[in-house]
């Protein structure tokens, strides 16, 4: 597989991050709902053909979970972005993953074992955070 490159989230190309009032928004204060990813950007991103992104994009936009919009000149779709029914979808799924995530890893740690854990994850973050190349 190629390298994954981050994708651009955002409306200007940032990240989507949720506010302290709850809401989403990308990096510049734009709202979440105005977010859109190119097609090209979600295929690098899942290393994926973009034909078989194209076909999961429909799939998808047939369930009201994305919305695509179109190139003014050309009609391309040229951008994706999650309807509420796909956001909800998404931030579902994430709890979800969370709450799994917790039970089969985390629930049968001891009290030191999960001290080593919080540890080694915090010098990880740090250690992305400063930009490390081998953490």
């Amino acid at each position: 597989m190629g390298s994954r490159p981050t994708p651009a989230w955002g409306p200007s190309g940032s990240r989507i991050r949720r506010t302290a009032d709850g809401e989403w928004s990308d990096e510049g204060g734009a709202p979440a709902s105005r977010a859109r990813m190119l097609p090209a950007t979600i295929a690098a991103a899942l290393d994926w053909e973009k034909s078989r992104v194209a076909h999961q994009l429909t799939r998808m936009e047939s369930r009201d979970l994305v919305s695509r919009t179109d190139h003014e000149s050309n009609g391309r779709r040229t951008g994706v972005g999650l309807t509420g029914k796909g956001r909800e979808a998404a931030e579902n799924a994430v709890l979800g993953h969370g709450e799994n995530i917790r039970r089969h890893f985390f629930a049968g740690l001891t009290g030191d074992q999960a001290a080593v854990l919080r540890e080694w994850s915090r010098s990880t973050i740090g250690c992305i955070a400063a930009g490390e190349a081998a953490c």
